[in-house]
């Protein structure tokens, strides 16, 4: 099955700006909007993406 990933909510986190992606079955990802325009993303850090994960999922048992 394949699934399709949409754009919503962009986040200020760390002093970075993170796009956030969902998925059509409410999974999330994230990309780090690395220039001005937001054309360019990198892949956030295992660390940051524990982080962002946190703030979005309020009914995960990992807090930060």
């Amino acid at each position: 099955m394949k699934h399709i990933y949409k754009k919503t909510i962009k986040l200020r986190y760390n002093n970075q700006i993170f796009q956030v992606l969902v998925r059509d079955d409410h999974k999330y990802a994230f990309l780090k909007i690395v220039d001005k325009d937001g054309q360019k993303y990198s892949y956030p850090t295992a660390h940051e993406f524990l982080h962002l994960s946190s703030m979005l999922n309020t009914n995960n048992r990992i807090k930060f």
